[in-house]
């Protein structure tokens, strides 16, 4: 069993723990995580469906980032064994086909939906591929905008931030 599923489980196991004490609100759990977390918290919440809220900093490749992009980290970095195996050995036959897939991160996204999800990516985090995780948050739109709750309706790459 892969370490992100652990972390995923883990997750299960905390919420189970939080729901039996009083002085925690359970319905209004949020989930973080940054880079291989990122990732991990978006697979966790579309599993989990007692996270309310996700927070997925620069998850790239293998979490918000589209794989068909074939921009920044792609599948075929992801799936190398490195220092830290981040991926299942499915993924690892894919590497470097991700057309071939029959879905792509946009699906990951509306798992999530009608959820609240806060795609963190740095504009200048090529890596990451900041744009290709905005088009997979556009994509999956129409599964938020099926629900009571109200979607985003930015259909324009935000700017960066100024500094002051």
């Amino acid at each position: 069993m892969g370490l992100d599923r652990r972390v995923g489980l883990g997750a299960s196991r905390i919420i189970d723990w939080f729901e039996t004490d009083p002085a925690i609100d359970a319905k209004r759990i949020a989930i973080t995580g940054a880079s291989r977390l990122g990732k991990t918290v978006l697979w966790t919440a579309a599993r989990e469906e007692r996270v309310a809220c996700v927070i997925a900093s620069v998850s790239g490749e293998g979490g918000a980032a589209l794989s068909r992009r074939d921009y920044g980290e792609t599948i075929a970095h992801s799936s190398r064994r490195r220092v830290i195996r981040i991926s299942c050995d499915q993924l690892q036959k894919v590497g470097g086909k991700a057309n071939e897939m029959p879905f792509d991160a946009h699906t990951i996204i509306a798992l999530v939906a009608p959820r609240p999800i806060l795609l963190q990516t740095g504009s200048t985090d090529k890596w990451s591929d900041p744009y290709g995780e905005f088009l997979a948050a556009k994509a999956a739109t129409p599964s938020s905008r099926c629900s009571a709750k109200k979607a985003s309706s930015n259909t324009r790459y935000p700017a960066p931030a100024s500094r002051s």
